[in-house]
């Protein structure tokens, strides 16, 4: 018999944002998203997470894969699912992403901080 395949916090809210966008989400999707990026260590394949809002899914991982929080050799791993999984965002200009993705920058900023302690991580 089949054991049902569990989502992990990471996977729902990645899920999350290929189904609703990035704009139809809250802070604690995008937080966990962030976490992920920014502190996990499994690179996940994007290409499994269908949803009419994959562009969103992968511009949302690839902004947050920029920051200089993310290791070198996370960051080339991660940016390379992402064009594998059909995005490149970083010369686009797409206001509208860039205004969703914005206004979770003021709660964001404190989980960049050398005094910020992450959650452990699955």
């Amino acid at each position: 018999m089949c054991q049902p395949f569990e989502l992990t916090p990471d996977d729902s809210a990645i899920a999350k944002v290929a189904k609703f966008g990035l704009a139809h989400i809250n802070f604690d999707v995008v937080k966990q998203i962030a976490l992920f990026v920014w502190y996990g260590s499994e690179v996940k394949d994007f290409t499994q997470f269908d949803g009419p809002m994959h562009a969103d899914l992968l511009f949302l991982v690839e902004r947050l894969t920029y920051y200089n929080v993310v290791p070198q050799a996370r960051k080339k791993a991660l940016l390379a699912n992402i064009r594998q999984a059909g995005g490149t965002f970083a010369n686009m200009q797409n206001s509208q992403l860039e205004n969703s993705f914005n206004r979770f920058l003021p709660e964001l900023q404190p989980m960049q901080s050398r005094h910020f302690v992450p959650p452990k991580l699955t």
